[in-house]
């Protein structure tokens, strides 16, 4: 829990549930540029935050 909560202000600004629409629209950003990164590769170190971003919005 120590390691979450020293990383989470990092954090913060792309694992949010959003509130209003800008807050939607930061994450739909968010996925873009994630989707560019990762792409189809479901080994990427980052596809699962891709997916939670997903879920999110």
């Amino acid at each position: 829990m120590q390691i979450v909560q020293d990383v989470w202000p990092q954090l913060l600004p792309i694992v949010f549930v959003p509130h209003d629409d800008a807050q939607y629209q930061q994450l739909v950003k968010v996925l873009d540029q994630l989707i560019d990164q990762v792409g189809e590769n479901e080994d990427h170190p980052v596809a699962t935050l891709m997916e939670l971003i997903g879920v999110l919005i």
